[in-house]
């Protein structure tokens, strides 16, 4: 999510592929045009939390665009209680300034 000049961003792969998601993070971090990157939250999971691998540019002013964030803070909130209120502050804050 991209909201006045702050990101909000959730990096996934398949676990064969972690280090590529690790590598593109350091990457980011070491980007000079990116500053107080933080990582909030670092996890295995069985099933991708987004289904569409999408870098474009995307709206998510329609209910039906925020269904599977929705759905990514409704997991977090059951079995990772303690990054979850962290997690769904900032998307909250995120998503009001839609």
């Amino acid at each position: 999510m991209y909201s006045s000049g702050n990101f909000f961003q959730v990096l996934e792969a398949e676990f064969q592929h972690r280090q590529v998601i690790l590598d593109l993070f350091e990457n980011i971090k070491r980007d000079g045009r990116h500053y107080d990157v933080i990582k909030i939250l670092e996890k295995q999971t069985s099933a991708p939390s987004f289904s569409n691998f999408d870098t474009a540019f995307k709206a998510i002013y329609k209910s039906s665009n925020t269904k599977e964030l929705y759905n990514f803070l409704k997991e977090e909130e059951e079995y990772n209680p303690e990054g979850y209120s962290k997690i769904a502050y900032l998307s909250q804050k995120f998503l009001t300034l839609i």
